[in-house]
C-alpha cells in the first residue's frame, strides 16, 4: 500500500508539472551546438531496438513512408503533453503510411523502468518507443532540446524540425502531417496503373 501511495503522489506531481509548464522546452542543451540535420536533408537511417525487443531499421521506412521521430524524456513536461497528439496522429494515419517513433533520451533509466512508465501512461502508446540510452541517435541528428520532432516526407527528406510543444504546436504538427499524407496519397494514386 505504501508503494501505491508513492506512485499516486508521483503521478499527481508529474501532472502538476505537465499542467504548469506545457510549452517550455526541456533540457535547453544536451552538449550539441546545433542540428546535424536540417530541412531538406535526406535523413540518415539508424538501426535500434524498441522496448518490446523488436528491431527498428529506419531504412525500411525512409523513401516510401512519412516518418515522425519524437525525441523526448519522461521528465520533460512538454514531451509528455505532446504524446496524446502523436498517439492521435499515429492512430489516424498509420494505415495510410505514417510511421511514428518515440526516441527516449532517458539515459538514467534502464529499459525496463522506461517500459513501466510507457505501460502506465494514461493513453496506450501504439507506436514503437526506442530507448536511446547511449544518445547515439540524438547525436547522429544533433538533437539538443526536448521535445524535438523531426518529420520526414515519403521521399526521405526532412520537412520539419520542431522544438518544444504547446497547444498551438498541436495544430501545427497535425497540419504538417496531414499535408504530407495528402501529398503521399496523391503521388500513390498517380503511380497506380489504370484498369
Amino acid at each position: 500500500m505504501k508503494g501505491k501511495s508513492a506512485q499516486i503522489i508521483f503521478g499527481v506531481l508529474l501532472m502538476g508539472v505537465v499542467i504548469a509548464i506545457p510549452s517550455t522546452p526541456c533540457l535547453p542543451s544536451l552538449l550539441d551546438t546545433g542540428p546535424k540535420v536540417t530541412q531538406g536533408d535526406a535523413l540518415s537511417p539508424f538501426v535500434a531496438t524498441d522496448l518490446q525487443g523488436r528491431e527498428v531499421n529506419l531504412a525500411s521506412y525512409l523513401g516510401h513512408k512519412v516518418v515522425l521521430l519524437d525525441f523526448w524524456s519522461i521528465y520533460c513536461a512538454p514531451c509528455v503533453a505532446e504524446m496524446p497528439t502523436l498517439i492521435d496522429l499515429h492512430n489516424k494515419y498509420n494505415k495510410m503510411g505514417l510511421e511514428v517513433f518515440g526516441v527516449s533520451l532517458d539515459s538514467h533509466f534502464n529499459a525496463r523502468r522506461l517500459a513501466k512508465f510507457v505501460e502506465g501512461f494514461e493513453y496506450r502508446i501504439p507506436y514503437p518507443i526506442i530507448h536511446d540510452a547511449g544518445s547515439q541517435i540524438r547525436q547522429m541528428y544533433g538533437v539538443g532540446t526536448l521535445p524535438t520532432t523531426i518529420i520526414v516526407d515519403a521521399s526521405g527528406k526532412v520537412q520539419l524540425i520542431h522544438i518544444g510543444f504547446s497547444k498551438e504546436d498541436k495544430r501545427l504538427i497535425a497540419d504538417f502531417v496531414i499535408r504530407l499524407m495528402e501529398e503521399q496519397t496523391r503521388k500513390t494514386s498517380q503511380v497506380r496503373p489504370s484498369k
